[in-house]
């Protein structure tokens, strides 16, 4: 099962993979990873090289296969 379980979004449909990213939260630093996805993941239009971690800004909009998220960082 994985730790957010997009399912109720439509996640299946919209092409997001079982273990699709990673969001890692380290010293005040948010950082995303594609873990090999089939329909990749995407930060603000741009797709991720997998397996390689790259920092999230609030309000960027990430893109799971189809479906997408806006990063919000609450202080």
């Amino acid at each position: 099962m994985p730790d957010i379980d997009l399912t109720p979004h439509g996640a299946f449909d919209s092409g997001v993979s079982r273990l699709h990213a990673v969001l890692r939260n380290s010293e005040g630093r948010v950082t995303i990873m594609d873990l090999g996805s089939s329909n990749g993941t995407y930060v603000d239009g741009t797709r991720l090289e997998p397996e390689r971690e790259n920092s999230l800004s609030h309000g960027s909009i990430i893109s799971l296969g189809k479906l997408k998220i806006q990063f919000l960082l609450q202080k």
